[in-house]
């Protein structure tokens, strides 16, 4: 019986086709070598998990600093992101959470209009909350630093809250104003925009009761008496309303203008 040679001049390299092998190994005549170049290739990537959000770190960090109180420093973690990647809607979500912690709305309401439609990562109720809140916190601000006009503005252009709530918002902006213009001298002024925002609240006692009484001021009794009578059917009970009524209806009546010739 004949046997094998252990010179190594006439052993026979095993052939990875007759072992089997994948086709593109069976061609290389160094095939442990090249399963080994590809592990050594893959293994970093295997372990390297998902990609990250670009800014992500600066949003965790932020995350960190909004939940255990350091605001500020939550603020800066956020707009740091953001300069990284503007695009991310819930980012500027983020950052107007954290400006309306410290109670700037005013900042918080333009990232939440640019926010509300894209980010689909908060819940649509926090949003919506948030939203709203910031819309008030504007409009506040604006009539505390006497802007009636912008608060008017931005209470009937926003999106924030409910149309009633805006309405409401817009109509005690402009009693502030009437206000402020009655002081000023400026009647006129004031009665139009009392007689505005009973268009816009014409179930609010106190606006019926100052538009009607600016209105009887002015001689113009018919209207004050339409504006009362519009109050009561809201508010029977109100003492005021029922007082300025009768008031209205014992004045001697006011003859219609002459039509000039």
């Amino acid at each position: 019986m004949a046997t094998q040679s252990t010179d190594p001049k006439h052993v026979r390299p095993i052939r990875w086709r007759q072992a089997g092998a994948p086709g593109a190994l069976r061609q290389n005549p160094r095939p442990v070598a090249a399963v080994a170049a590809l592990g050594l290739l893959w293994w970093p990537l295997s372990c390297a998990g998902p990609a990250r959000a670009p800014g992500q770190d600066s949003v965790d960090a932020g995350r960190v600093a909004l939940a255990t109180g350091e605001t500020d420093e939550a603020v800066a973690r956020f707009r740091e992101a953001l300069e990284i990647a503007p695009e991310r809607a819930p980012v500027r979500t983020l950052l107007a959470f954290a400006l309306l912690e410290l109670g700037r709305p005013g900042e918080a309401l333009p990232l939440l209009d640019a926010s509300a439609p894209a980010d689909d990562e908060t819940p649509p109720a926090e949003l919506s909350r948030a939203h709203c809140r910031a819309l008030v916190g504007s409009v506040e601000e604006r009539i505390a630093s006497g802007r009636e006009r912008e608060a008017v503005g931005l209470a009937r252009t926003s999106q924030a809250c409910s149309p009633g709530l805006r309405r409401q918002l817009a109509a005690r902006a402009l009693r502030s104003l009437a206000q402020r213009e009655r002081g000023a001298g400026r009647a006129g002024a004031a009665l139009s925009s009392l007689l505005a925002a009973f268009e816009l609240e014409p179930t609010h006692p106190g606006t019926a009761r100052d538009a009607a009484a600016a209105l009887l001021e002015a001689g113009r009794r018919r209207e004050a008496i339409e504006v009362l009578m519009e109050a009561l059917a809201a508010a029977p009970g109100d003492g005021d309303l029922i007082d300025l009524m009768v008031s209205a209806l014992t004045q001697s009546p006011v003859p219609d203008p002459v039509a000039p010739r």
